[in-house]
Parts: C-alpha cells; structure tokens; sequence
C-alpha cells in the first residue's frame, strides 16, 4: 500500500531549486533567517532568493515582457496589493485572468502549482520611465514579504 501524506501544514516537499540554494546554509553557514542577526539576515535573504524566478529564457524573450513566480504566494493576492499601490500587472494565464488554477504553460515547463499559481507578468509600454520601474523593483520585495507574514 503507498503511503499518502495528508499534513502538509507540518512539512512540504521543498523545491529541489530552493534546497541547491539554500544547500551552504545547512552544512558552511548558519542562521536562523528569523534572526536579527547578520547570519540570520543573510540566511533570510537567501531563502528568499531561492523562492522566487524569472520563468523563460533569460535572454531570448520579449524586450518588454517579464513573468516570474514566487513560491506559495497567491498571484491574485498579489496583483490586487500591487494595484492598490498604483501598479498594473497580471497573474496566471492571459487567457485565463482571475482563474484559481494555475497556468499551465508553466506547469509544463514545470513548475509545480505552488510555484504556478504565485506568477506575475509585467510588461512594459513605450511611455514606461525608469523611475517607474525602479519604483516597482523597490515596492515589489515588500508585498511578496508582507504577503507571506499574512500566510504565517
């Protein structure tokens, strides 16, 4: 009989891209990432890396055009707080918008839905400043971070 597991609140099976990252951290270097610490800082700031993607190809892709994904975040819940803030992206699927499932271009690329359905596109128009983007590069870590307090 296989054994099924049912108590995913207690442990989940970590991505094998976030367990590469986060490697160094269990046999060089220590830290609670929810120390205040230096070790914990940089503890935290890998995991957070290693939670996040650009999905596609890193070069050949569109110039105005960037989808990533971030781990257990609701793509949905975080367009609405991205909006409220005053910047307009989308999540999932184009065809799909607001669908609960998560695109499945991406789970063919494989990313698994926890991965999937945390997606985000943001694409760029002519009249798009730097300053604009720079703006949304420095409130984005934020929402994803206040996005996972709100989860814990």
């Amino acid at each position: 009989m296989n054994n099924i597991y049912l108590d995913y609140t207690a442990a989940t099976p970590v991505d094998e891209r976030v367990t590469t990252a986060m490697q160094p951290y269990f046999t060089q270097i220590f830290g609670n990432p929810s120390s205040l610490h230096r070790f914990g800082q940089q503890a935290e700031s890998a995991l957070e890396k290693s939670r996040r993607a650009l999905t596609g190809h890193p070069e050949e892709r569109l110039v105005n055009h960037a989808n990533f994904v971030f781990e257990g975040i609701d793509g949905n819940l975080l367009i609405s707080i991205l909006d409220a803030a005053g910047f307009t992206c989308s999540s999932g699927s184009d065809c799909k918008t607001g669908d609960p499932e998560p695109s499945s271009v991406l789970t063919h690329l494989g990313y698994s839905p926890s991965w999937a359905l945390g997606s985000l596109r943001a694409t760029l128009g002519k009249n798009t400043t730097a300053e604009e983007i720079d703006s949304f590069l420095k409130f984005l870590p934020g929402c994803i971070h206040q996005i996972r307090e709100l989860k814990s």
